[in-house]
């Protein structure tokens, strides 16, 4: 998997941008989140010692954390269960494959990173209380490796009020502890740690804070309207957490956007599950079942309880879990949810008693689901890359510069999530066209998505009469210049157009292109710019191969400066690279009609203007908008009057009214 997800091109732009170690790990430090910011830094860095290939490595980073987590479940619940159990084997099967914990963006990776240390000292503090000696070094590991995320990833501080329930459990399971026996011994076992959580509360509340999240945890209060805010927060959480993120795969990664590779994966791992977790019988009595009723039904309870202190933080300061946003708070969530679906699973199968073969398979379309829900996700990237690398790679064949201070409106198909992206466009644009660190904010571009949505400043209709308009991002001011626009659109054959190229689409044709084209300024693209050198162009990633779309943009940009040799010297050399222009994409010869009219080569000409003619629906209003490209490109009408003549043989009935 290559290119970047999310947000992670912001942090990209900020890593380059920050004129210092303190600028770049500000936004950290306003959430007190420094730990983070260093290791994003880290994460980063790599980029200047390995370059794209960077990419492998943080994917290898991201499956080694998602399994070694997964690991950790499964060693947990090991020892909360009995032995013959099949629960800890499906809860960490289910963990691996949650949705709510394959998400791939980079700056989310740190906080996976605090759940290892999390349950690492969970199972560190089991081991306290386990094992025949070294207790008191196993208590130490277990909280120091608490500290770790409950300084950077607040959430752990309410989800560690499982760790007594974890105590009690065992007391009573390895040591025959009678239950105020084990809560009295699980309580004071839980001291150290419930110790260390207070002091970064406290810390948290009495340490001036400062930044725009400053008092984002001192300044509320519980009241009436709060407490039915985190009411409705947590029941969409759940509702999304526990079915909702499931039809929503089934909607889209199953019924819209079905993918055979994706179908074989999830198939796969469905069909592992079903083999090899219920290959123990369920014959004879409870004791030997690999499933117990009355273990189902606490091990519900349990991840309820879990899922429920996993996303109290993100409930109180945030919002409720929803598609396609896996905050820090939210991934907590994953746990609860991989402990409860299961249980719940087994649970009722027992109840109503299921056969082995239902339960096996009730399981295996969790597993299903999750395995399509993670690769979706990466095929869904993959497209957005794919996109991504396109409009801006043409944009720099097209336009060789493009004006300071330009705004850019991007109408564009949105593939990462239902919900559409969150790909940091201003960042894009400036990697494209900045010639030095200064001027990685010379520039700024949104999506139509975004250009009309009034949140954080945005909003083109209340904004594109002002001569400046200015937002506040992490780094600070962010200035753009509503006037100074630039429009273009990414057509359903994958072509970037500008401007008046855009001549509507055949879905959902937005009026808001239509009141961009008309507000756009003419001069934007500085086509006499000499082909200087972008040092962070290949931040872009690797330039695609030179398909029909390059000769196109390259033969455009050749036309606006008059060198209509080199577009036919372009042509050539397209047929000599195996992309016939005619014979592939002849609705797009729109250039090269132009270029061998002004250059008198009339045969050719002729040939491609009737080619073109018969590829597009406009047919001859198409062909009056190229010949007045023909006169305006040469004040000499004499090509303009050959391409005449052609047209009235080509239309002979829709071109009577004469053009000169």
């Amino acid at each position: 998997m290559e290119g970047y997800w999310a947000d992670d091109m912001a942090w990209v732009w900020h890593h380059f941008y920050s004129s210092s170690y303190e600028e770049l790990t500000q936004p950290f430090r306003w959430l007190r989140h420094l730990l983070s910011g260093l290791m994003l830094s880290a994460y980063l860095s790599l980029m200047d010692i390995f370059g794209l290939h960077v990419f492998k490595i943080w994917c290898i980073m991201r499956l080694l954390i998602f399994t070694a987590n997964g690991i950790l479940v499964y060693i947990i619940a090991r020892y909360l269960f009995r032995p013959e159990s099949i629960l800890p084997l499906a809860i960490s099967f289910a963990y691996i494959v949650s949705p709510l914990v394959n998400d791939l963006s980079l700056v989310t990776f740190n906080y996976h990173v605090f759940v290892f240390f999390c349950l690492l000292s969970y199972w560190f503090s089991i081991k306290s209380v386990t094992a025949e000696s070294s207790n008191g070094l196993f208590l130490a590991l277990a909280m120091v490796s608490i500290v770790i995320p409950m300084v950077s990833l607040e959430s752990t501080i309410i989800l560690d009020g499982v760790r007594p329930i974890i105590f009690m459990v065992i007391f009573m399971k390895n040591n025959g502890y009678r239950f105020g026996k084990a809560l009295k011994k699980s309580l004071i076992s839980w001291v150290p740690f419930l110790l260390i959580g207070t002091a970064v509360v406290v810390d948290t509340i009495l340490r001036p804070q400062y930044g725009p999240y400053a008092g984002l945890y001192s300044s509320w209060s519980l009241d009436v309207v709060l407490l039915k805010t985190i009411f409705i927060r947590y029941i969409r959480s759940f509702e999304y957490a526990l079915y909702g993120i499931y039809e929503l795969t089934v909607r889209f990664a199953l019924l819209e956007r079905l993918s055979f590779v994706n179908i074989v994966f999830a198939l796969g791992a469905a069909y592992f599950s079903y083999r090899y977790l219920f290959h123990k019988s369920m014959e004879g009595e409870d004791a030997e079942r690999p499933l117990n009723l009355k273990e189902a039904k606490w091990a519900m309870a349990f991840g309820f309880l879990t899922l429920f202190l996993g996303i109290f933080i993100y409930a109180v300061a945030r919002e409720h879990l929803m598609y396609g946003v896996n905050s820090r708070h939210a991934i907590l969530a994953s746990i609860g949810a991989s402990i409860f679906l299961p249980s719940m699973i087994f649970y009722f199968a027992l109840k109503i008693r299921l056969k082995l073969k239902q339960t096996k398979l009730l399981f295996a379309v969790l597993i299903f689901l999750g395995t399509l829900q993670c690769n979706f996700s990466i095929l869904s990237h993959d497209k957005m890359w794919e996109y991504q690398q396109s409009i801006w790679w043409q944009l720099a064949w097209r336009a060789p510069d493009i004006q300071e201070n330009t705004l850019m409106v991007i109408d564009m198909p949105w593939e990462e999530s239902p919900t559409g992206s969150s790909y940091d466009l201003p960042a894009f644009i400036n990697f494209a066209y900045a010639d030095s660190k200064d001027n990685l904010k010379s520039h700024f571009a949104m999506s139509t998505l975004n250009a009309f949505r009034k949140q954080n400043g945005f909003g083109y209709y209340e904004n594109h009469k002002k001569e400046l308009h200015e937002i506040t991002i992490y780094s600070g001011k962010i200035s753009y210049y509503p006037q100074n626009l630039l429009v273009a659109q990414l057509n359903p054959d994958g072509l970037l157009l500008f401007d008046d190229e855009i001549r509507g689409r055949p879905w959902d044709f937005k009026k808001e292109v239509s009141f961009l084209i008309s507000r756009a300024t003419k001069d934007r693209i500085v086509y006499t710019a000499d082909n200087q050198k972008f040092p962070y162009r290949w931040v872009l990633g690797s330039e695609p191969e030179h398909d029909w779309r390059y000769f196109f943009q390259k033969a455009t940009a050749l036309n606006e400066v008059k060198n209509f040799t080199g577009v036919i010297e372009l042509y050539k050399r397209a047929g000599g690279s195996g992309v016939d222009m005619k014979g592939t994409r002849p609705q797009y010869l729109d250039p090269f009609i132009l270029a061998f009219y002004l250059t008198g080569e009339l045969e050719t000409a002729n040939e491609l203007l009737k080619m073109w003619a018969e590829s597009r629906r406009e047919k001859v209003s198409g062909g009056h908008l190229l010949l007045e490209k023909v006169k305006r490109l040469q004040k000499n009408s004499s090509p303009a009057e050959e391409m005449w003549k052609e047209m009235k043989r080509i239309w002979p009935t829709g071109t009577r009214q004469n053009r000169f």
